[in-house]
């Protein structure tokens, strides 16, 4: 079988969840006998050394993707990026026998036009001009909030339209889905979890090594809410019975600076901010690990911290959490938003080690239960499936 993925153009640890999850997923496939392929909206600073046939999808490249799909027939096109795919753009090229699988890699919302976005523009090197015009957009925002949830909708309305399958994370979202749709056929609906990145499970003698880390995993952007991290820190290094305790992020992206000029403005002394890496080693040294997005999909790192033996602390920002962590047994839910809450039970678990411990090997056989090889064989059904339909 012909797969194309359309995903990001990196391989771990050089990306986020989205990119690490097609990582797996072609080198199983691939393992199995098939042919990957990708296509990718954007040039990367690290390029994926997995995928060896790929082409930039975006209209500037218009004959290479020409030449591309002419040499290229594909059973199926796994896009795993479907709101920042140009559809029309790829059904023009695509041979029309190829089904169509938009995979919606997060909780299915709509989200608010991000000031991020432009604070990304002003910090460019741009002229003074442009940046003058940037400030004013500022003025606008209101126009700006209600134009984005309107282009999202219709994204999204798109999605339905010119994908065979809908494949969400959990069957959690499915409602979620439906709410965001017109004129929508339910039965392309489908759910698949996210694969285990790491096969392996920690040891004894590894747990038994655990330091009094608190560990986050995760990109520099805004949803994370990597601020409120800060601040529930804060609260922690003021608490005389966790001074033997550090924080540890491991990530980068576009607020890392400033980040880190928060943590110096509030003098936080046990933080420390890693970059990019492979957290692996990481995982199996810390005890907790914090999630304070405002919303998920399916996040590797709950699942991966959990493989080692490592307790979650999660807002409830996303439903599929209860299919994750059951509250008080492989983890710890908080009430959405509720901070005081969040720091009040992170500081009740951390003095706790008895507590720590049990809940960590409660995790680990929580993590046992995602069968990638079940994982993996559900994505090929659906996949013969739909070439037979053809």
């Amino acid at each position: 079988m012909n797969i194309l993925f359309i995903s990001f153009d990196s391989d771990p640890p050089n990306c986020g969840g989205v990119a690490t999850v097609a990582s797996i997923l072609a080198n199983y496939f691939i393992s199995k006998g098939h042919t990957c392929s990708l296509g990718f909206p954007f040039n990367s600073e690290y390029p994926s050394d997995i995928f060896k046939n790929k082409i930039l999808i975006n209209k500037k490249n218009t004959h290479q993707i020409s030449e591309f799909f002419k040499t290229n027939r594909f059973d199926i096109a796994l896009v795993m990026l479907p709101i920042n795919l140009d559809y029309k753009l790829l059904k023009k090229h695509i041979n029309p026998d190829c089904k169509i699988i938009s995979a919606y890699h997060s909780k299915p919302m709509l989200h608010s036009f991000s000031i991020e976005v432009i604070a990304r523009e002003l910090d460019t090197k741009r002229g003074m001009l442009y940046k003058i015009y940037t400030y004013t957009k500022y003025l606008m925002l209101p126009y700006y909030f209600s134009t984005f949830k309107i282009s999202e909708l219709l994204k999204i309305n798109t999605i339905n339209q010119k994908s065979d399958i809908i494949l969400l994370l959990s069957e959690r979202y499915f409602k979620n889905w439906e709410k965001l749709s017109f004129n929508f056929d339910k039965s392309k609906l489908f759910a698949i979890n996210n694969p285990k990145l790491y096969e392996d499970f920690i040891s004894n003698e590894e747990f038994e090594k655990k330091e009094k880390i608190l560990l986050a995993v995760c990109n520099f952007e805004s949803i994370k809410r990597i601020h409120i991290m800060v601040e529930i820190w804060e609260q922690i290094e003021k608490n005389e019975l966790l001074k033997d305790w550090e924080f540890q992020l491991i990530g980068s992206g576009f607020l890392m600076k400033k980040i880190q000029q928060l943590i110096e403005k509030k003098n936080l002394e046990r933080i420390f901010l890693l970059g990019t890496k492979n957290p692996s080693e990481n995982y199996k040294k810390s005890k907790i690990i914090i999630n304070t997005s405002k919303t998920e999909g399916w996040p590797l790192s709950i699942t991966e911290a959990q493989q080692m033996g490592v307790v979650p602390i999660t807002f409830d920002s996303f439903e599929a959490v209860h299919e994750m962590i059951k509250d008080n047994f492989s983890g710890i839910i908080v009430k959405n938003n509720d901070k005081k809450a969040f720091v009040k039970r992170l500081e009740k678990l951390m003095i706790d080690n008895a507590r720590i411990d049990i809940l960590a090997k409660n995790a680990i056989v929580a993590s046992k239960k995602i069968n990638n090889q079940e994982i993996f064989n559900t994505y090929l059904n659906l996949f013969e499936k739909l070439s037979l339909n053809k």
